[in-house]
């Protein structure tokens, strides 16, 4: 926290009843310092890019970690619903539990919002980066988005050391109203594709009072999203 530093490194594991060709499990690397953000993905070396949100607000978000009520109120205008569950033990430690949903029309209207927000802060060089926001609202507009989780807090510490979360997401698409040319619409081109996500998953924290070996950024270099 002091300074501010933050490394994850999350492997993406593609699964199915049959395999696909060309899809691997993924290795995503991210770094961040308080003023620079670096990612890595597979094949490629270290990219730099400014911090897509102000320092104010990751100081906001420490704060709300030490005021339940405000960060509750918080997630609450964000579309979550929460309910108590029942306690339990897990690996011979206590833990009061939350479920959480989302409510779908309250997100729909956050997302386009911090889309909006964040796109717009960007100096589009061509109109069909212009477009971009349209076409992402479009995507959304008539998705059906279903996300449930359960947060375990450790009854010793009061920290969410547990994290399950369980996610569909269902996009219809009509691919023609992307096309930017005009010769791109042809017959072949169908109407309507369907996009059927599932996501489940657990985050585990622990050793949270230990270090971490930082990665060796010195030589990335400087991500344009428009090369």
């Amino acid at each position: 926290n002091e300074p501010l530093e933050a490394y994850i490194k999350q492997k993406v594991a593609i699964s199915g009843q049959e395999p696909i060709e060309g899809m691997e499990d993924m290795v995503v690397e991210t770094y961040m310092t308080e003023d620079k953000m670096y990612m890595k993905a597979p094949g490629q070396g270290w990219m730099a890019m400014d911090l897509p949100f102000p320092s104010d607000f990751i100081k906001e978000q420490q704060e709300l970690q030490s005021n339940p009520i405000k960060a509750a109120e918080q997630m609450q205008e964000m579309g979550l619903v929460f309910s108590f569950g029942d306690d339990v033990n897990i690996d011979g430690k206590d833990y009061y539990v939350i479920n959480a949903v989302i409510d779908q029309e309250k997100f729909q209207d956050i997302y386009q919002q911090t889309l909006t927000e964040v796109l717009g802060a960007m100096e589009p060089e061509s109109v069909e980066d212009a477009a971009v926001v349209e076409q992402m609202n479009k995507i959304f507009d008539g998705a059906d988005i279903n996300y449930f989780y359960t947060v375990y807090i450790d009854k010793t510490n009061l920290i969410s050391s547990i994290f399950d979360f369980d996610c569909k997401l269902n996009l219809n698409i009509n691919p023609k109203e992307f096309a930017t040319d005009e010769e791109a619409v042809v017959e072949d081109i169908p109407e309507k594709v369907a996009i059927n996500m599932l996501m489940k998953g657990t985050f585990n924290i622990k050793d949270l009072d230990q270090p971490f070996v930082a990665p060796d950024v010195s030589e990335a270099t400087e991500f344009n999203p428009y090369d």
